[in-house]
């Protein structure tokens, strides 16, 4: 008598899993494939950019942490004449230590609290007012200059004022003012200008 033997038909793939682990490795060798020059080709292209930007003094010419950017590249745009404010109409001038206007809008220098002159309430807070704004004056006559918004103040105070950090060369004319003893810190605890 002659063996049988039982017909089996040949598998293609011995476990179930292994063609979904073949598939997966599939795609993520097609996703290489296509995507292998893609970045170079996107960082190229946005190095260009930026570069001729930065040339120009364009807005990459305040991304300071990009090393094509020139390091002589000025960002202060702003600059006007500015005199102490008078009676009449305020465009450019100066009000206070801590506020001038600028192309018609009042703005209020973050940061800092000017002796007042409109309505001191000692001769020493006057005199150190009027200081204060002449100082102010010829910081913002001494070229151009930046405004930069705080992110975490309002866009305006109560009163309507633009509030807005002044710097000029990435120093802040605030902070200036503060070493010269012109200003406090904003709120800051301690003597008032009659103590």
């Amino acid at each position: 008598m002659t063996k049988v033997i039982p017909f089996r038909r040949r598998r293609r793939w011995s476990r179930p899993h292994d063609y979904e682990v073949t598939c997966k490795h599939q795609r993520i060798r097609l996703l290489a494939k296509l995507t292998r020059w893609r970045p170079c080709v996107l960082f190229a292209i946005l190095i260009l950019l930026g570069t001729w930007d930065a040339l120009r003094g364009g807005a990459a010419a305040q991304w300071s942490f990009l090393p094509w950017v020139p390091e002589t590249t000025t960002t202060d745009v702003h600059a006007a004449y500015f005199p102490i404010c008078g009676t009449a109409q305020r465009y450019n001038c100066v009000v206070d230590g801590d506020t001038f206007w600028f192309e018609g809008e009042k703005i209020r220098i973050l940061g800092i609290d000017a002796p007042e002159v409109s309505e001191p309430e000692c001769r020493r807070e006057a005199e150190l007012g009027e200081t204060a704004t002449r100082a102010l004056r010829d910081l913002l006559n001494e070229g151009p200059f930046s405004l930069a918004r705080d992110p975490f103040e309002p866009k305006r105070d109560r009163y309507g004022r633009l509030l807005r950090h002044v710097t000029r060369e990435n120093n802040d004319l605030g902070d200036i003012l503060f070493t010269k003893g012109l200003a406090k810190k904003y709120r800051a605890a301690g003597p008032g200008w009659c103590d």
